[in-house]
């Protein structure tokens, strides 16, 4: 007579876990994003090798909407280097765009993401910012007071740092000189091809 098996129920998710669901179903701050940064495990450089799926955070931020409205999809780190943004490119695969090129700031301040046709616009221009160089060093570095894995834009004043939700996803928060506060975004690794 063989065993019985037992089934294993599924292990409740974390409190941070639970956190990034409820963020994801019905929005967040930045402060409460900042707030749940602060109680999460660093995240060392080494840690994100790999291809991430970018997962948007409502928080009450000028940028909320304007990263998938356009088709982002994550980010691509390997050796300590990285493609900081990898976009949609409309047949169904992704490319990396040049950040340097990309008019963040401007963009923002004209709330062009939710202009008619402004998918169909970026779309028409998506070809010319692709590059396949790396846009953005990752290292460790100090951020209020912990050091954890950050990502550096090249020629940008642009910064992400990340925190442990779990195994297998990171929160980033981005901070930039045009923004008041950060805007909140995670990462889930992408399952190996």
């Amino acid at each position: 007579m063989l065993p019985q098996v037992q089934a294993s129920e599924p292990r409740p998710p974390s409190e941070a876990r639970a956190w990034l669901e409820t963020a994801r179903r019905t929005g967040t701050t930045s402060a409460d994003a900042q707030a749940r940064f602060g109680t999460l495990a660093p995240v060392a450089p080494a840690e994100l090798h790999g291809r991430w799926h970018g997962i948007p955070l409502h928080c009450r931020h000028p940028l909320d909407g304007l990263l998938e409205r356009f088709g982002w999809r994550g980010k691509a780190i390997a050796g300590g280097r990285a493609h900081a943004l990898l976009f949609a490119d409309g047949r169904g695969g992704e490319v990396a765009l040049d950040v340097r090129r990309l008019p963040v700031g401007l963009a923002v301040r004209l709330r062009a993401h939710r202009w008619p046709g402004a998918r169909v616009a970026f779309a028409l221009v998506r070809a010319s910012l692709v590059t396949h160089w790396p846009n953005a060093r990752v290292r460790s570095a100090e951020h209020r007071g912990r050091v954890t894995a950050v990502l550096d834009y090249e020629d940008l004043p642009i910064r992400d740092v990340f925190a442990r939700i779990d195994e297998t996803t990171v929160l980033g928060l981005m901070h930039a000189p045009w923004f008041d506060a950060p805007y909140a975004f995670a990462l889930e690794r992408a399952p190996h091809p």
